[in-house]
């Protein structure tokens, strides 16, 4: 199954890249992403990643545990959280914070 690539900004599908949004006239093109929180449980991971979608920031869930052995901690047991890079400074700070803002 192919991905459908979205608007960051409006969740527009979008049919190439670079392109500008149809919906909401964004130019959008392929940003680099960085990583706002490394954990060491994908399901800690989904959640924060669920939290800050609701806030409207992309964020993409990247698992690097080794489940074949079934490690849950050292570098072997990593999960990262990752946003494009202009959502970064907002994304740490909707996490650095317990409740809803």
């Amino acid at each position: 199954m192919e991905e459908v690539i979205r608007c960051p900004y409006c969740g527009a599908e979008l049919e190439e890249l670079p392109t500008q949004c149809s919906v909401c006239h964004h130019h959008v093109e392929l940003e680099p992403w960085e990583v706002v929180a490394e954990l060491s449980t994908e399901w800690e991971a989904e959640l924060l990643c669920g939290r800050l979608r609701h806030h409207g920031i992309p964020a993409h869930v990247l698992s690097q545990r080794d489940t074949t052995r079934m490690f849950t901690v050292g570098a072997l047991a990593v999960v990262k959280l990752f946003v494009p890079a202009a959502y970064a400074e907002l994304a740490r700070r909707v996490l650095e914070h317990e409740e809803e803002p």
